[in-house]
């Protein structure tokens, strides 16, 4: 009998972690495949957890013999939700993104997942009633173990084996099963009552119920570390890339620090995690100064032991300040509230009140100063001894200089912004620049430049960053005498393209985030100043494509792709399907520029792949680093298949830049249901 109430509740856990990578991969492509959209699915998890444990308290009492059939009405009914394949979204799109990101999650896993999220404390209480005296806490730590192995399976296993229907299929089969076993146990719980349980002097004691200050103890220190969780992956998300390894690695090293303190309060040493805190604290501080100079998977791993740290800190206390078992339900409907109102804060809060990231500097100074608070309550006790004290100084120097390091942080991000602001789609700001006698001013999306310009007037005219003369854009826009050409280019950035147009030019510009779109007309002149006939479209690119009607929109000559949110890879617009709109919004002799650059992402195999299926021509061209006149390195792929489009990319002038390539080369494939960047992380730095 034991083994089920095991195996319902671990299998209930994996399930309910397997499928938000899940859903979140559907979704993504949506609304442009930014941080924001996990941020976002993120919150609707917690909430509906929190729907499921106050589900939990609200039948969990009392007589079990008629409620019982509550809940088996709620699984019969969350079947009809089977399989959970998520559609777009046929909410208006004036609607907030994050509003009908949450609308759809609710709409297609809502049932099934409130089901799933109530079934933890509820097995606990029906194991607390049958057997009274052995801990249901150890059901808790098996659980988030069931829940950590999803996460870690995902990415290594599911993912690269299974497109996305076969992962719902294969999802769904596994819900009915857990399905069957928690009906199985709802039913021979009604046979156990506390009445008819044997009585022990544990069982009869009174119990006072908790009090407020320990209620709100566990909000504070449940919402600190699930802010602390959502700071962390936006932050990995938005300079790295969107993609599930980076959605599961942080919520795994959350739930391990559940899994440790929830198994045994042993686990939950002051002298040892107050130390590591410090220690996380302090590398949150280096992290956040000197990112740009750290490779990528030293970023994750910092940030992970940061994590680690914080959330270690802010569960252990919480496992300290538990109660009796006859309490559960309220405790764990406290630890999801606090959940909520974490997500919230990072999801919801924090894009309409700050301009910057600043979530993840909160979220660290709150974690501290709950540590340090619950430190300093027990301070006095008898049983806080010298190496205790020890460890509290430390905490008290470390917090207060990590405050300090915070706030010099936050001033230096805002010294010299000439405009900065933030929205679904990330933060941008404008910067004036001073170096050896040149200004420049600057657009930044997170931490990653998107284009420059001169301060000086002769030189506000000059391509600079990724689109100089020697670069793909310029071998194809910039030669004297060229026919005019109607340009189509996925990403404005500070507008830099425009410099190449000219007199009968049409540039049309497709740009999701509206930030951008104001600050390339109010900080740049590039969008001003060129001859050409400028057009910017609102929205995501790929969707506004696919919705062009051919009869009032030209198919292009030259189509440019360069999206990238951040140093993120917006992987929707580079499978083949999004490949295959490319080709049919350009002329059959038009040409496809592909800006491939990434620091952690190796976009070589995708092209490879592409040109093989689409039968393309093609060259790659690095341009060089060129401090003088602002321009970056850059590789692009240039791609044709007809015509005059060939005839371009195997002219003279692109095949004197071109580098050898190898087309027999490692292909990856991308398509809208199988999609991994995975196998294209850069390992080596």
């Amino acid at each position: 009998m034991r083994a089920v109430y095991a195996l319902t509740i671990f299998l209930s856990a994996f399930l309910l972690f397997q499928v938000q990578p899940l859903v979140g991969k559907y979704i993504l492509p949506w609304h442009g495949g930014g941080a924001a959209v996990w941020t976002a699915c993120l919150l609707f998890f917690q909430a509906v957890l929190l729907a499921g444990y106050a589900y939990a308290h609200a039948i969990g009492r009392g007589s079990w013999r008629e409620r019982r059939w509550v809940h088996l009405a709620g699984l019969t009914v969350s079947l009809v939700f089977l399989p959970i394949v998520p559609e777009a979204s046929v909410w208006p799109e004036a609607w907030p993104p994050t509003l009908r990101i949450l609308l759809v999650l609710g709409f297609t896993i809502g049932v099934p997942f409130l089901m799933l999220s109530s079934t933890g404390p509820l097995v606990q209480v029906w194991f607390a009633r049958r057997y009274v005296g052995r801990s249901p806490y150890r059901l808790y730590a098996l659980s988030n173990v069931g829940s950590l192995l999803a996460l870690l399976s995902y990415p290594v296993l599911f993912e690269p084996l299974l497109d996305r229907n076969e992962q719902a299929i294969s999802w769904s089969w596994g819900y009915a099963v857990f399905a069957l076993l928690s009906g199985w146990c709802a039913w021979k719980a009604g046979a156990t009552s506390p009445a008819s349980a044997p009585a022990t002097a544990s069982a009869t004691a009174p119990v006072s119920a908790p009090g407020p200050w320990r209620v709100a103890a566990w909000l504070g220190l449940s919402a600190a570390g699930s802010a602390m969780l959502l700071a962390t992956t936006n932050q990995l998300c938005q300079e790295i890339a969107v993609f599930p390894f980076l959605w599961v690695l942080p919520l795994s090293l959350y739930l391990l620090t559940f899994i440790i303190c929830f198994d045994h309060e042993r686990w939950y040493d002051r002298r040892v995690f107050g130390s590591l805190l410090v220690v996380g604290l302090g590398l949150a501080t280096y992290v956040l100064y000197d990112y740009f100079r750290l490779s990528m998977w030293t970023q994750i791993g910092m940030y992970g032991v940061v994590l680690f740290a914080c959330c270690m800190g802010c569960h252990g206390e919480l496992v300290r300040l538990k109660p009796d078992p006859r309490h559960l339900t309220l405790f764990y409907l406290a630890v999801a509230a606090g959940g909520v109102l974490g997500g919230i804060f990072v999801a919801l809060v924090a894009p309409l009140v700050f301009t910057g990231f600043w979530e993840l500097h909160i979220a660290l100074a709150a974690c501290g100063a709950l540590v340090l608070a619950c430190c300093l309550v027990e301070a006095h006790r008898e049983s806080w001894r010298r190496g205790y004290r020890r460890v509290l100084r430390v905490l008290v120097v470390g917090w207060v200089g990590l405050v300090v390091s915070l706030v010099g942080n936050v001033q230096s991000m805002i010294s010299n912004t000439l405009a900065r602001s933030r929205s679904f789609y990330g933060t941008v700001r404008v910067i004036q620049w001073e170096r050896e006698g040149v200004t420049t001013n600057r657009l930044y999306h997170g931490m990653t430049l998107h284009g420059l310009q001169f301060a000086e007037r002769d030189k506000q005219n000059l391509p600079t960053t990724y689109y100089g003369p020697d670069s793909a854009v310029g071998l194809v826009l910039g030669p004297e005498g060229r026919p005019p050409r109607r340009v189509g280019v996925v990403g404005l950035g500070a507008g830099t393209l425009a410099a190449y147009g000219r007199e009968g030019d049409e540039l049309r510009f497709y740009e999701i985030n509206p930030d951008v779109v104001d600050l390339a007309r109010e900080q740049f002149t590039y969008l001003a100043d060129t001859k050409a006939e400028v057009e910017i479209i609102h929205g995501d690119a790929r969707q506004r494509l696919a919705h062009d009607d051919l009869t009032a929109v030209e198919p292009f000559d030259v189509l440019i792709v360069d999206a990238f949110n951040s140093d993120a890879i917006p992987v929707h617009l580079l499978t083949a399907e999004c490949i295959d709109l490319y080709w049919r919004r350009l002329r059959p002799d038009g040409v496809l520029l592909l800006h491939i650059s990434n620091r952690f992402i190796h976009l070589l195999p995708v092209v490879r792949a592409i040109i093989h299926e689409f039968g393309c021509t093609a060259a790659f061209i690095t341009s060089a680093k060129d401090r003088d006149n602002q321009l970056s390195q850059a590789t692009w792929a240039m791609l044709a298949r007809e015509g005059a489009g060939v005839a371009i990319v195997e002219s003279r002038r692109v095949q004197d830049v071109a580098w050898n390539w190898t087309p027999d080369g490692r292909q990856v494939r991308w398509t809208d249901d199988f999609a991994s960047l995975w196998p294209l992380v850069h390992f080596e730095e």
